[in-house]
């Protein structure tokens, strides 16, 4: 039986704790692609996906939860279009949204994908950038630590690149 919806909203958390390991006590299947998800809400779990593992216990290797956000301005640039966020639950979950000001017209098309798949790119790309250069501080506080010439000019590249 799926878990029941409280009024406080705790069937969210509930939900995403569930799908770490299982859903309904099934394990999730992960399939190749990406699930791109619209919801209205920026947080919590949207329930149309909700019914989609219910009926179908998997998880894409990448689910974009979707949400569409209108300025008061007219026009909002390329670099502010887009706000990503990595679900610190679910791996291979994140959090879009998508700005648009008021006079912009709203287009989704193949375009729109192709900068929607861009800007995770780079998302994870940075991320896993900022996570290396984490290691290494952690790796220069050790006492023990010896640098190596070679490893410092491959991060370095990684960092800058």
């Amino acid at each position: 039986m799926p878990p029941q919806r409280s009024s406080t909203g705790g069937s969210h958390r509930a939900l995403a704790k569930e799908l770490l390991m299982s859903f309904n006590n099934s394990p999730l299947a992960r399939i190749p692609g990406v699930a791109i998800i619209y919801t209205a809400g920026t947080s919590g779990v949207p329930a149309v996906w909700r019914h989609l593992l219910v009926n179908i216990p998997a998880l894409h290797q990448v689910t974009v939860l979707l949400n569409l956000r209108f300025t008061p301005v007219p026009y909002v640039t390329d670099q502010q279009r887009f706000l990503v966020r990595k679900s610190q639950k679910i791996p291979g979950v994140y959090r879009v949204v998508v700005r648009y000001g008021y006079m912009e017209p709203v287009s989704q098309g193949p375009e729109f994908t192709m900068r929607l798949i861009g800007c995770l790119v780079k998302h994870v790309a940075a991320s896993g950038a900022h996570q290396h250069k984490q290691q290494q501080q952690q790796q220069r506080q050790q006492p023990d630590y010896i640098p190596n010439p070679r490893h410092a000019a491959a991060s370095s590249a990684v960092i800058s690149g």
